[in-house]
């Protein structure tokens, strides 16, 4: 029986526990590559307060494009941030400011946590995780 995906979706839940983001499902995404698509969004968050919906797409935070939930953890630990949005009807590109009080999520959960896709190697190292 194979527990990886187990395994990754504990760590994930554990990663987010009281960090304002969610993960939907922990499944390859469509868009991998392509930013972080918002799977949903909090009522009366700083993101619904914005005007963000789900299928929107996260190309930047503050200017620097995420590969994943942790680069969205690091980016996003602020009182303010700059988001550079896709919309997916229009394939247009916008910047959007959230701001938050102390202590408050952002309210933008992620089908993904992996925005950038899933990377495999060939190399075969004895010590490497990535197989």
């Amino acid at each position: 029986m194979d527990y990886s995906q187990n395994r990754t979706r504990v760590s994930d839940e554990r990663l987010l526990a009281g960090s304002g983001a969610e993960i939907a499902s922990v499944e390859a995404g469509s868009r991998a590559g392509s930013g972080a698509e918002i799977a949903s969004v909090e009522a009366g968050s700083p993101a619904d307060r914005a005007g963000l919906k789900p299928g929107m797409v996260i190309q930047t935070i503050d200017g620097e494009p995420m590969q994943d939930i942790l680069d969205w953890l690091w980016h996003s630990d602020s009182s303010q941030i700059d988001l550079s949005i896709e919309k997916s009807a229009a394939n247009q590109s916008n910047t959007v400011s959230l701001k938050r009080e102390l202590n408050e999520p952002w309210g933008i959960g992620f089908g993904n946590p992996l925005f950038d896709g899933i990377h495999t190697c060939v190399n075969d190292c004895d010590f490497c995780f990535i197989k």
